[in-house]
């Protein structure tokens, strides 16, 4: 997909005050051995993972539609979300994906003074998902799904 240089320009504005965040993910990676992974494209986010018996992963993503951020860009009211989600190595082509919000909506502007707490409290539910909550509570996801 080709983007116009105006909306070019919206999208990296998102992702720069995005990447002000990014020491904030690194810090809480090297303290708790998780992975940082930087998404940028039409949707830029950011989450950190870690693979083990269990796949657990925090995304931190806009609460927006491609469409509102390719006409809007960044404001400092633009809404964030957090969500935790673990999941089994697959069976067949199948993954069983257990997902909690740690917050929805919070704006931009707020993310800084509460990231590293809230990303504490999504690592706190992660530990309490059990490889029998995500049997019997995850959604399939998959080509059987």
């Amino acid at each position: 997909m080709s983007l116009s240089p105006e909306i070019a320009a919206r999208i990296q504005a998102v992702e720069a005050k995005l990447a002000e965040l990014d020491p904030i993910l690194h810090g809480f990676c090297t303290e708790r051995g998780y992975t940082f992974s930087s998404q940028v494209g039409v949707w830029p986010r950011r989450k950190v993972w870690a693979r083990k018996e269990i796949d657990r992963t925090l995304d931190l993503t806009m609460d927006l539609t491609v469409p509102e951020v390719m006409e809007r860009g960044f404001y400092p009211e633009m809404p964030w979300s957090l969500y935790a989600s673990a999941s089994l190595l697959p069976v067949s082509k199948q993954v069983r994906l257990l997902s909690a919000d740690v917050f929805r909506g919070l704006p931009f502007s707020q993310l800084a003074g509460v990231l590293a707490a809230r990303f504490e409290d999504g690592l706190a539910m992660l530990r309490g998902f059990t490889r029998e909550d995500i049997i019997a509570r995850g959604q399939i996801h998959g080509s059987a799904a």
